[in-house]
């Protein structure tokens, strides 16, 4: 677990009512979504490109109405 790569992207002090994860933990390479009710708080991404957490930030913001 500690040899992981993490980018955090959103709000993560709200505690999620619900979480997504996609990809697999063995390959250390997941993404997970965390939200509040339907509404997208967070995305956490393990051992992500520059090219996905720029998606996950756009994502974000258009999730959130900026």
């Amino acid at each position: 677990m500690f040899d992981l790569r993490l980018d955090l992207v959103g709000d993560f002090t709200i505690q999620p009512t619900r979480m997504d994860l996609t990809g697999t933990y063995a390959k250390k390479k997941f993404t997970a979504r965390y939200y509040q009710g339907d509404r997208l708080r967070g995305i956490l991404i393990s051992s992500g490109t520059l090219k996905q957490i720029d998606s996950a930030k756009s994502e974000l913001k258009r999730a959130l109405g900026k």
